[in-house]
Order: C-alpha cells, then structure tokens, then sequence
C-alpha cells in the first residue's frame, strides 16, 4: 500500500513538473496559475513606507511557500525600468532550481549583450519585452523608455539565444493603451 501511495505522489510531482515546464498548470485545479514578483516598483516593495526593501531570503521564503502549496509552478518576474535589478539573477536561478518555469517582463532598459546571456544562464524561459510604438514620443509615452532600449534588448536576447543554445522564448508585448 505504501508503495501505492508513493507511486501515486510521484506521478503527480511529474505531471506539476511538466506542466510548469510548459508554463501551464492544471485545468481542473482551482488555485493560482502562476507566481508573480514584482520587482519594478520600489513603492509596492516597502511595507506603507515604513519598511525595506525585501531581501534575498524572504522572496527566497515567498517561492518556497508557493511551490510547497502548488508544487513547481510558473514564476514572472515582472521588471519594468528594473532589468538591473540586483536580486533578478539569484532569484530566477533559484525559482529554475525549484523546477519552476521561470518568465522576465521588461520594458528592455538596462539590457545589453552580457545581461541578458546572464539572464538566460540563470535558467529564464521566456522573456516578454514590453514594446509601445516604433517611436521614441510613443514608446516615451506607454512604456516609459526609448523605442531604441526594447529594439536592442529584443536584438540582445535574440543573439544571446543562439549564442547559448538556448530554447529561451521571446515575446514582444504591444500595451493596449493610448496612442498604441
């Protein structure tokens, strides 16, 4: 009977585990889909603006507790204007760790070449760069950067794909607002 219930706990670990991979998760469950990060805003990182930033550990502790309740489930990274933020490597080796499937949301500010091979070393799977117009004046105006930053970290992680091999997916990302 152990045996059993072993068995049966391991093709469940498996069948979370491939549909993480996939960056799905079960239809027939009614619990969150994914785990969201937001790293872009400094102002949703303190606590009524009487606490710090967080740290390494409890972001660490938030991921633990997410796969603990869901098993290895989809993590993004959301890092508008925070593409250089200093906890985004550690944290997306850690969630690839976990088995997670691990996703960046950026507006590509801050990424050049070396990042962004960086970035897929550390186990990122997709990558979403957030794209307003072929302009300055509206990319300035939706996005909040230079059409210029999201071409070339669109032209960064296409060469850093093939440089590493990788199956890395890039998406661009059209906001639906304003001008766009």
């Amino acid at each position: 009977m152990r045996q059993l219930e072993h068995g049966i706990a391991d093709a469940k670990g498996a069948w979370r585990r491939a549909l993480s991979r996939s960056g799905r998760t079960s239809p027939d469950t009614i619990q969150p889909a994914r785990l969201v990060i937001r790293l872009d805003s400094s102002d949703l990182q303190e606590t009524k603006g009487k606490g710090a930033k967080l740290s390494t550990k409890p972001w660490r502790d938030i991921v633990v507790s997410a796969v603990n309740w869901l098993g290895p489930t989809p993590v993004t990274f959301l890092a508008q204007h925070a593409a250089s933020h200093p906890l985004l490597e550690d944290l997306i080796r850690f969630s690839h760790r976990l088995e997670c499937f691990t996703e960046l949301v950026i507006d590509g500010t801050g990424i050049d070449q070396e990042r962004a091979e960086t970035l897929i070393d550390c186990g990122l799977a997709r990558v979403r760069v957030l794209v307003g117009g072929v302009s300055d004046e509206i990319q300035q105006a939706v996005v909040g950067n230079t059409a210029s930053d999201a071409t070339k970290a669109v032209n960064c992680f296409v060469a850093a794909k093939r440089n590493r091999q990788s199956s890395l997916d890039i998406e661009i990302a059209i906001p639906w607002q304003g001008p766009v």
